[in-house]
């Protein structure tokens, strides 16, 4: 993990809430790439949000792991 990287997740998730300006604005759901420090900073600093997968980044995992057959 890089050296401070969750804590500049912390700070863009942070500075986006006070662009916000209102806790109705709030984010509900994060969409991550399963980046661990991302998701670490998310609960941090939007404990209420929940956390859900790029579907993009899930179709990719599965076609990197799925062997074709002919």
């Amino acid at each position: 993990m890089a050296v401070g990287k969750e804590e500049n997740f912390v700070w863009v998730l942070e500075t986006m809430l006070k662009l916000l300006n209102s806790k109705s604005n709030m984010s509900k759901v994060v969409v991550t790439d399963r980046d661990a420090t991302l998701m670490n900073a998310a609960t941090t600093v939007l404990p209420k949000s929940s956390g859900v997968l790029c579907y993009f980044h899930v179709c990719k995992n599965v076609k990197a792991k799925c062997v074709t057959v002919e």
